[in-house]
């Protein structure tokens, strides 16, 4: 009776929230000619690819690719692709052109040429509280982020042009007390994941290898196709799903991740979806995790192998570290079978200390976000088609990212020998599962906790409150300067076309 009167209360309260749209955000036109991404940002009229101009918010919102160049005059692209509650992709359509495009960038044309440029594929899920609209914050984060891979591909092997893929949800359901739309997200997150999100992760992972054979067999390996997915909170839930599943398997009656060693062997070469996956402050119990935590406890890796699962979770994450253990702890009493591994049953991987590897070590400045305000501008809200949003509160001043991820220039009065930020001194160590890449004022580090395996492809590593402050705190730019490191030094380079999984040779 009790637990009906409190399903009747929060269910009450979050109607009075209002809720949150389940409309499709982006259209489907073809794009428009590539524009900065301060043109957005500011809401500038450009050129809509028909003789004729708009707001380019509005013309965003027809569309589900987005063109851009440079400063300097670099292309990139970003590819939005919707999922619904129900658990599938919102518009095929939006999808097949998505890939599509992704396929045309990284072959240079319709087939794959000895020109063919390759390219660097990031995909990213976003989390609670955000959406694919043109002016999410994390969608307009994402944009500066790419922006900024593009800025450093001096620092990385591949050259080819930068992809990035944006993955939107229903990550909020109601417009008022968001608080309390964390577990309903929760679930919601779970079952996307373990239908349609999943399902295009693993899409997209083939798309990706295909893709990557192709451009290395076609330009004698001198080019090839990388490919990066983030995902944050429940997003990382999401993408978890589909490691999950690619990875763990059976064999000889026992689960795991991948082929065992051979007696006397080092491990066959970790893979997962893609080149690599990164969780941020990732919202789903450690005990799914337990299979790579016990694949990297045990054995040698090869020196080919490279990290493949990154998951970074911030001390200071409220949400995952205090929230979400209360909640399973209500799960758990109900399911008595479960008890006798209960702390990892209800606490958030990261914050599980078994299963943490390493910490991000970070004595810099905490970065601070600006704040947000409303746009009250009435010819803006007129020419952008806002007025109706505007009603419920819902448009920023400015469509950009509260902080300046893509900062470039080295930190003030440093000295010669100081590298730039989002640069590392030491790569080789970042493959080893180690090292640092310098931020804006200071390194981040990556150190080992005790002794862990050399070449360990499942990294858990815990980030102090300086580097990502709580929660939504993931577009830090100390903590991307790293993440854009550690990308650059850790991705497969050039070389012949990567084996399939069932080449892996039997024990003899």
């Amino acid at each position: 009776m009790r637990v009906h009167l409190l399903s009747l209360v929060v269910c009450s309260l979050l109607l009075a929230a209002g809720c949150a749209s389940h409309q499709q955000y982006r259209k489907t036109s073809g794009p428009i000619p590539p524009i900065l991404v301060a043109d957005l940002e500011t809401r500038k009229d450009v050129d809509d690819g028909n003789g004729s101009t708009g707001c380019s918010e509005r013309l965003f919102r027809d569309r589900s690719i987005e063109k851009f160049r440079t400063p300097e005059g670099e292309v990139f692209t970003i590819g939005v692709i919707e999922l619904s509650d129900d658990g599938h992709v919102k518009d095929i359509r939006q999808r097949d052109e998505v890939f599509r495009e992704l396929k045309r960038v990284a072959r240079g044309g319709d087939v794959a040429s000895a020109s063919s440029p390759g390219a660097v594929v990031v995909t990213f899920v976003h989390g609670w509280h955000h959406r694919a609209k043109v002016c999410d914050e994390n969608l307009s984060c994402y944009r500066r982020v790419m922006e900024g891979l593009v800025e450093r591909k001096d620092d990385r092997a591949n050259k080819g042009p930068v992809f990035g893929i944006y993955l939107g949800w229903r990550g909020e359901s109601a417009h008022r007390l968001t608080g309390l739309t964390f577990y309903n997200r929760k679930a919601a997150a779970q079952h996307v994941g373990s239908l349609g999100g999943r399902d295009l992760l693993l899409q997209l992972s083939q798309i990706h290898r295909d893709l990557d054979r192709e451009v290395r067999e076609a330009s004698g390996g001198e080019r090839y196709v990388n490919m990066v997915t983030v995902g944050h909170s429940f997003g990382g839930a999401l993408v978890y799903s589909a490691m999950e599943s690619l990875s763990v398997s059976e064999y000889a009656g026992a689960h795991g991740v991948g082929y065992p060693a051979c007696p006397g062997k080092q491990k066959p070469v970790r893979s997962g979806v893609g080149d690599l996956v990164i969780l941020v402050n990732p919202a789903f119990e450690a005990k799914r995790y337990r299979y790579f935590a016990e694949d990297a406890a045990t054995g040698d890796y090869s020196d080919d192998q490279r990290p493949v699962l990154l998951t970074v979770a911030s001390t200071g994450d409220q949400a995952v570290g205090k929230a979400f253990p209360m909640g399973r702890a209500l799960w758990l009493v109900w399911h008595p079978k479960a008890w006798h591994d209960g702390g990892a049953e209800i606490t958030g991987l990261g914050h599980y200390a078994p299963y943490t590897t390493h910490r991000l070590i970070f004595n810099g400045q905490e970065e601070k976000p600006a704040a947000e305000k409303p746009l009250t501008n009435e010819e803006a809200l007129r020419r952008c088609d806002l007025l109706e949003e505007q009603k419920r509160g819902l448009v920023r001043a400015v469509c950009d990212c509260s902080y300046p991820v893509y900062k470039l220039e080295p930190s003030s009065g440093s000295n010669a020998g100081v590298p730039m930020p989002g640069r590392s001194q030491n790569p080789t160590l970042l493959k080893e599962g180690g090292g640092s890449v310098h931020a804006l004022t200071a390194d981040v580090t990556l150190q080992p906790i005790g002794a862990v395996n050399k070449n360990v492809p499942y990294i858990v590593a815990s980030a102090p409150p300086n580097l990502i402050s709580g929660h939504n705190d993931i577009y830090n730019p100390n903590f991307i300067l790293f993440l854009i490191g550690y990308i650059n030094n850790t991705l497969p380079g050039p070389g012949p076309s990567k084996p399939a999984r069932e080449d892996v040779p039997a024990c003899r």
